[in-house]
């Protein structure tokens, strides 16, 4: 072969390979993190040893040519990038750190998060290995993760580097994580200054409510709101954070709000206040955690869905698994062995106070189809946001459940008419099921009257299932 075009074959090559760590680059503390993702931007964070200018690189490919941002001298690094598009994978790399990539959210409101706690609450010779834990939720691709406190023991920069920053690498690289201090981080073991949230703000900087110490905080993910909370710093009613917290709660502008906080040590807040503010407005769903893993991962409180995740000593950890979507979550318990759990679909103010629709019940095609009809309907589309099934099943086995919009004028007969939502598992212990309904036509994009709802069950014979009730919200 000629050298001049094994040359032009090695400048090819070159040019290929994406880009490693810097070697000359300065030496870093913690890799860079995200500390917030939606579908059109992303914080990214670092922090480095000696006190140095900053400097990230990012772009839709490995060679992270579309933005370059710099950072001022300092130990704390943080940059956003902007102007994203969703559903995009974006590449990105700090100076000292290797290359990296992130998928932007959804426009709409799907989502799926990991909801963990007392990742390292407890540190005990037998406990289930984390690595197992961080490769079982990395694996998943969540776009962000929920934590409900004690993510070190002693709350110190070098034990959460060291029992969270490092070991959740992978997917810190990828989502953001989201934490509600509880007592380990909310500096434990209190010796010299008490409860003190110094080092965690300063490790996970957002714009934080309440009082100048308290580690309270919102974000919105797709249609859900979540408010969290730092239940060690104070509160109770008239507390700087109570305020913060029932000022959020009046503000009724997305389909869910959700309250995380750990709640495990009672004997740091009132939790009867506490709940009853949370039922008083509306709260649709509780996730809390930083202690052992209860008996029951699912509860209640007057109605309040409350959901608990922690340690599980020497079995593999538990967590959950979120999905979301236009007017419904759904929560499944997960470990870190793989296996998976029973579900929950969650209500939304909407499906509290929604309007009852007669079900008519046929059998055809192998499945079971509910039609939900009367004079509510027809309606505009984009005034009804889902559907509340109520049902019976008399069956061990489990199936799947879906909702087709039939537009108006259209006969409801023709088995491909209509618009269908997502397909969902349905269990025998499924007594309610939610489901969202399409709020446009999937050809033009466009709002569309509908005449029709169809309920669609499939898996099981005509007699092992009852449709009892529809609910439109």
């Amino acid at each position: 072969m000629r050298p001049v075009l094994l040359l032009a074959l090695f400048l090819i090559a070159a040019c290929s390979v994406p880009p490693a760590a810097d070697s000359g680059g300065p030496e870093l503390y913690l890799q860079p993190y995200l500390l917030h993702k939606d579908h059109a931007a992303a914080v990214i964070g670092w922090r480095t040893i000696a006190a140095v200018p900053g400097r990230i690189r990012h772009g839709t490919t490995p060679a992270c040519r579309d933005g370059l941002i710099r950072t001022a001298p300092g130990l704390a690094h943080t940059a956003e990038l902007t102007g994203l598009r969703p559903d995009t994978v974006y590449w990105y790399q700090v100076d000292g750190a290797p290359l990296a990539s992130f998928r932007t959210a959804a426009a709409g409101a799907e989502r799926t998060f990991a909801v963990l706690s007392h990742s390292w609450g407890s540190v005990a010779p037998s406990r289930y290995p984390t690595s197992f834990l961080v490769d079982r939720i990395a694996r998943l691709q969540p776009d962000f993760v929920i934590h409900a406190g004690d993510v070190t023991f002693f709350s110190d920069r070098d034990h959460f580097r060291n029992f969270f920053f490092r070991p959740f690498e992978p997917v810190l690289a990828a989502a953001p994580v989201y934490l509600a201090p509880a007592n380990h981080d909310s500096g434990f073991p209190f010796l010299q200054r008490g409860i003190d949230l110094t080092v965690l703000r300063e490790l996970f900087p957002r714009a934080y409510g309440g009082g100048p110490g308290d580690g309270c905080f919102e974000i919105v993910q797709g249609s859900v709101r979540f408010l969290f909370l730092s239940y060690l710093t104070p509160l109770g009613p008239g507390s700087a954070q109570r305020e913060w917290l029932r000022q959020r709660l009046r503000e009724v502008d997305h389909d869910f709000t959700a309250v995380v906080f750990g709640g495990s040590h009672r004997e740091f807040y009132d939790e009867p206040s506490l709940l009853a503010l949370l039922v008083e407005h509306g709260v649709d769903f509780v996730l809390r955690g930083d202690g052992l893993e209860p008996d029951d991962w699912r509860g209640e409180h007057r109605g309040m869905p409350m959901f608990t995740v922690g340690d599980a000593g020497d079995r593999p950890a538990a967590f959950l698994l979120g999905r979301q979507s236009e007017g419904m979550v759904m929560l499944r318990q997960m470990r870190a062995d793989g296996s998976g759990g029973p579900h929950v679909l969650l209500k939304t103010r909407r499906e509290r106070t929604g309007t009852r629709v007669p079900m008519e019940r046929v059998f055809a095609q192998g499945q079971i189809v509910g039609y939900a009809g009367g004079p509510e309907l027809p309606v505009p589309s984009t005034s009804v946001r889902g559907v509340q099934l109520r049902c019976a099943i008399a069956s061990t086995k489990a199936g799947a459940i879906g909702i087709i919009a039939v537009p108006a004028g259209v006969q409801v007969a023709d088995p491909i008419a209509g618009f269908c939502s997502q397909m969902v598992p349905l269990e025998p212990a499924d007594r309610h099921v939610l489901l969202a309904v399409q709020q446009r036509d999937h050809h033009t994009g466009q709002p569309f009257t509908i005449g029709t709802i169809k309920v669609v069950i499939s898996g099981f014979l005509p007699e092992e299932v009852r449709l009892e009730e529809a609910l439109l919200y």
